[in-house]
């Protein structure tokens, strides 16, 4: 039987398509602490609001590694508020300096809506909460980073990260907003899951290969026809 007659431009459509980005191909996890509701033994303070000493309000960073170039928009994270439910989150990343974060962040997304469920835990007899949080995406290289999670509270609300300790991990703390130094902290791994999209060249997805042998070797037959 003989083969179809396929033009370039046909051709040509066929292997492009298949190195085209593949909708949801390149999701990925960029970071997670492994920390569930179930391993968290700690409550600490990360927030700011409007009520009280502004000496009074904590932003806590934790380290992380990055395994690979990220275009993070989210983040997952667990916590518990002594109150009223925080009015939205701030979320920043900060280049490692020594031992400790920098003193400002390499990107920053504030105000962040989230959503919320309870994860039917109880620590220090409260109620333990997971938060998602979506934000325009931050592109990160591969490495040694820290990430603050700041609640932005309402009332007297004081919301807590939740985290287990591990003395290989570090924590740092300081004034939220006041941009000073960073104090060490007890060394924990807080709860913390940041997803991504991959930055970089896009890779044929499996579903495509075929499409791209298909555009491939009708070129080869166009070409030894002209030849011909």
């Amino acid at each position: 039987m003989a083969l179809p007659r396929l033009s370039v431009p046909v051709l040509a459509f066929a292997a492009v398509a298949a190195f085209a980005p593949q909708t949801g191909a390149q999701a990925a996890t960029a970071y997670d602490s492994g920390v569930g509701a179930a391993d968290a033994t700690y409550l600490e303070p990360s927030y700011t609001g409007p009520v009280g000493d502004p000496i009074d309000d904590y932003e806590l960073a934790d380290d992380i590694i990055l395994g690979s170039d990220y275009d993070i928009g989210s983040a997952t994270f667990l916590g518990s508020s002594t109150d009223a439910a925080p009015f939205s989150f701030d979320i920043a990343f900060y280049a490692v300096d020594g031992a400790a974060p920098a003193t400002s962040p390499t990107a920053s997304r504030t105000g962040v809506a989230y959503s919320t469920f309870d994860t039917g835990e109880t620590l220090n007899g409260r109620a333990l909460q997971s938060y998602t949080i979506a934000f325009d995406v931050i592109s990160l290289t591969a490495g040694n980073w820290w990430v603050s999670i700041v609640a932005n509270a309402q009332g007297d609300d004081k919301w807590h990260w939740a985290g287990v300790y591990q003395n290989t991990s570090s924590m740092r703390f300081r004034e939220a907003g006041g941009g000073g130094a960073w104090g060490t902290y007890t060394p924990l791994d807080m709860a913390l899951t940041l997803d991504a999209g991959a930055s970089g060249t896009p890779v044929p997805a499996p579903a495509a290969l075929p499409l791209l042998a298909a555009g491939l070797a009708g070129f080869a037959l166009v070409g030894r026809r002209r030849r011909a």
